[in-house]
């Protein structure tokens, strides 16, 4: 494995402390091209990870995908479309520790009025403002596309050499 890629990823882990981004790449913090807030929380009581989504209904669709390496923290790969530009996927990677299975299922409580929290779980969740979300497939790539994250200061800015082509780092549904 190259051994950008590594630092990438742990700096992505770490959050954006020390981590220079590249111009296209959104954090999904509000702040990026988007003007999107995803939060992914993690509950270990239930055993469900939450995507909270702000603003409320910007969601147009969600693809998803469990990675699994051994001796590895599962990674949930997750492609976010937004409705106002439905034909780009914006793909990011949440690492989580609690045990969920192939089968998951994916629920959207709307009781909440400033964000969307869509609920992924193996085990069946209802209420009254609580609907099985159906989810797109798996995400076109394993990995950003959009501009990829670039490495601490004391590594070169470059993309790794795997990255793509300009043209290509923007996937169509």
């Amino acid at each position: 494995m190259n051994v950008r890629w590594i630092l990438i990823a742990m700096g992505f882990m770490l959050g954006s402390a020390g981590i220079v981004f590249s111009e296209d790449y959104d954090r999904l913090d509000s702040v990026g091209i988007s003007k999107k807030k995803v939060e992914v929380i993690e509950w270990e009581e239930d055993t469900t990870l939450q995507l909270h989504v702000s603003p409320k209904n910007s969601i147009k669709g969600i693809a998803l995908k469990v990675e699994r390496k051994n001796g590895k923290a599962p990674v949930m790969i997750i492609g976010y479309r937004f409705k106002d530009r439905p034909d780009v996927q914006l793909v990011r990677r949440a690492a989580f520790l609690i045990p969920i299975r192939d089968g998951f299922k994916v629920y959207l409580d709307t009781a909440d009025k400033d964000y969307d929290n869509f609920l992924i779980s193996n085990t069946p969740i209802t209420g009254k403002k609580i609907s099985e979300f159906k989810i797109e497939g798996e995400p076109k790539a394993d990995v950003p596309l959009d501009g990829l994250p670039r490495g601490p200061a004391s590594v070169s800015n470059s993309a790794p050499d795997s990255a793509p082509d300009a043209d290509d780092r923007l996937s169509n549904p």
